[in-house]
């Protein structure tokens, strides 16, 4: 059975030669994950699936020959399954995890490179890494959620649909801001989308969304 690692391997020469050596652009380092230590044997599992990371690994710009893959899924494992920062996002992610004991997180990233510098998508890089890192669907077949929670907001359906795939949305309840995502691959795992946690907590509905995801994550 193939690991996270060898759908790494596999691609990484593809990408360094097209993506990370591409003069015409400014790539983070790949979003590639560890798998925490205690997802296996969790009996139900969510991934969280955020928009991008604004720089990835920039600490090896002045070496980037020390940006190997072994160094970058470091970053993963002491980052992300780590604390992460006292963010919102993260806030909302370890609040989740504190509630669902029981439950297997992992997060992700539906654009697998951001930019180097600065905080949003560049879609030149998306394209590129659509074309020569196209890891996301050999991810989720390995890791095989049961939930996935994007927390990207609608203006991120496009891109979900180019790289998971198409579906249709379904509004949940009065709960705004917040959609189950259907789709039309009926292998997919159930999903739901809301938007990012510091606008849900800006805008007054990041409990009621938090209380709802919690209820569903530990219905056995």
């Amino acid at each position: 059975m193939s690991t996270l690692k060898d759908v790494y391997k596999k691609y990484w020469d593809t990408y360094v030669s097209n993506i990370r050596n591409n003069p015409n652009i400014e790539a983070a380092n790949p979003f590639l994950i560890v798998e925490p230590s205690d997802y296996k044997e969790k009996l139900k599992k969510v991934m969280i699936c955020g928009q991008e990371t604004q720089g990835w690994g920039n600490e090896f710009d002045d070496c980037p020959d020390k940006a190997t893959m072994d160094a970058i899924l470091g970053i993963y494992a002491g980052f992300v399954n780590g604390k992460g920062n006292n963010s919102p996002y993260w806030q909302f992610i370890h609040s989740l995890k504190r509630a669902c004991p029981d439950v297997g997180f992992v997060c992700n990233n539906i654009v697998k490179i951001g930019k180097k510098h600065g905080p949003g998508c560049d879609d030149t890089i998306n394209e590129l890494t659509l074309k020569y890192f196209p890891v996301i669907s050999e991810e989720l077949d390995i890791l095989k959620p049961d939930i996935i929670l994007f927390l990207t907001g609608p203006h991120y359906d496009w891109r979900i649909r180019k790289t998971i795939g198409d579906f249709k949305t379904r509004p949940i309840g009065n709960i705004k801001r917040f959609d189950e995502i259907i789709f039309n691959n009926q292998s997919m795992p159930r999903a739901y989308r809301c938007y990012h946690p510091r606008y849900l907590r800006q805008c007054g509905q990041e409990q009621i969304i938090k209380a709802f995801l919690i209820n569903e994550f530990n219905l056995s």
